[in-house]
């Protein structure tokens, strides 16, 4: 090999070197580029719509997205108390989401030093006087005028039902402050469910489960829930009570577990997060409380297509896509 062809053969050797760094560097952009992305993202300006994981995506059209914060002082510390869909037009909450981690999981104190009680009208005021409803100052279950019209609302037609006013954020789930405790018994936290479903019934023991599995969180540990009730399509409606109130044929609760593994913290990591979902039929039964809740698990892909929502929305795609396929059974 002559002098002319070697250095041919290096500047050959160097451009082939140079071109493979520069086809790793952007495969490598193109790794970061996809745990980045996340094509079906909330919208809405609202800060916690738009960056909170725990959030669906919001329908829009005629429902509007409620956020309860407790006070500026729970707020500040706490974050979201929780937060709803509610559809003017239909006049139903479409879903309550909200998380648990070891700083809303606590029982507070109130201000004369006792614990936090779920609220009764001997422990504390009316919420209906606290919240503005001149109307009907005593009712244990107010509407929020403060965030919908009279003409985004129904009368409470609960009463001389079979149905309870089913929470579906649990007040039992909000006892870090009274005030936080309080905002779950507005109206647009409930949904028509039997008295034995909702007490003593499937509802009644997931609910339990849920606070079980919270109260054993690690204290890195973040867990993210939506529930509702099914009041979209017709075939899974059971009434309509005085032909305007609806009630759900069927109750749904989505989980997303965050979870640091291996000494990892990465958002971007599914290794780290682990999701299932609950899909009940709306009976007047009651149920043992040993009850194995398995066969009512799905996972959220099937949720979604039952329900046509479309839960985590704000999760990378990466993470979304692969956790939302999976049943994770082991991880509850």
């Amino acid at each position: 090999m002559n002098k002319i062809q070697f250095h041919i053969y290096a500047l050959s050797l160097f451009l082939a070197s140079f071109c493979a760094c520069a086809c790793s560097s952007d495969d490598d952009s193109k790794q970061q580029s996809a745990a980045d992305k996340n094509a079906n993202k909330n919208t809405i300006g609202n800060k916690y719509v738009t960056n909170n994981y725990e959030f669906p995506k919001v329908k829009g059209g005629t429902s509007k997205v409620i956020v309860y914060t407790g006070t500026s002082a729970d707020e500040q510390t706490y974050g979201m108390n929780y937060a709803v869909e509610w559809d003017s037009e239909k006049k139903s909450q479409r879903w309550s989401c909200y998380r648990f981690d070891t700083s809303n999981r606590k029982t507070g104190k109130r201000k004369d030093g006792s614990s936090v009680v779920r609220w009764t009208p001997k422990d504390y005021n009316y919420p209906g006087s606290i919240y503005g409803d001149t109307k009907y100052p005593e009712r244990t279950y107010p509407f929020d005028h403060k965030n919908l019209s009279s003409s985004e609302m129904l009368e409470d037609l609960y009463y001389g039902t079979p149905y309870d006013h089913g929470h579906i954020c649990p007040s039992a789930d909000r006892l870090y402050t009274q005030e936080a405790n309080i905002e779950t018994f507005f109206m647009t936290n409930m949904q028509p469910q039997y008295s034995r479903f909702n007490q003593k019934g499937l509802w009644y023991v997931m609910e339990g489960k849920t606070r079980n599995y919270a109260n054993n969180l690690a204290s890195k540990d973040t867990l993210y829930i939506v529930k509702g009730g099914t009041i979209d399509d017709e075939e899974q409606i059971l009434e309509r009570v005085s032909k305007k109130m609806i009630v759900p044929k069927y109750f749904y609760t989505a989980y997303l577990m965050w979870r640091p593994m291996n000494g990892s913290t990465d958002r971007k990591d599914p290794a780290n997060y682990k999701a299932m979902a609950l899909w009940f039929p709306h009976e007047n039964k009651e149920v043992s409380s040993a009850v194995d809740l398995k066969p009512y698990m799905i996972t959220i892909d099937e949720l979604e297509k039952k329900t046509g929502i479309d839960f985590f929305c704000n999760l990378p795609d990466v993470v979304e896509n692969a956790i939302e396929a999976k049943l994770s059974t082991n991880a509850w």
